[in-house]
């Protein structure tokens, strides 16, 4: 259930421009990222490149683990989304906080450390 609310977030975030797709994207943004979603089926290098992606920017990393990001983008090859509307991605933080299928990696809120 939980799913579906965070890909209807991402959708949003997609249509209305807010999101950067792909870790080469994410790290050209001119504008801050409020969130980063990685699939766990990322490389140990690009895990690397989206850690250092989030220190940058202050934000936390979500790890899909229990569902595929590029099943919930409806894009397939995607592994990594950088939202950088803050109200959406306060939501789909919430959304995932319990549930199993997603995991918290960088404990810092939306604009700053908690």
């Amino acid at each position: 259930m939980q799913e579906s609310k965070i890909a209807t977030y991402l959708g949003f975030c997609i249509k209305s421009g807010k999101a950067a797709l792909g870790l080469d994207r994410a790290e050209t943004l001119k504008r801050s990222a409020n969130l980063v979603l990685t699939d766990k089926s990322l490389s140990e290098g690009s895990m690397k490149r989206a850690k250092k992606l989030c220190q940058k920017f202050n934000c936390p990393l979500l790890i899909c683990e229990g569902v595929s990001l590029g099943n919930l983008l409806h894009r397939p090859a995607c592994k990594l989304i950088a939202v950088s509307e803050k109200n959406l991605a306060a939501a789909i933080l919430s959304a995932a906080e319990n549930n199993e299928n997603f995991k918290l990696l960088n404990e810092v809120g939306i604009g700053g450390t908690i």
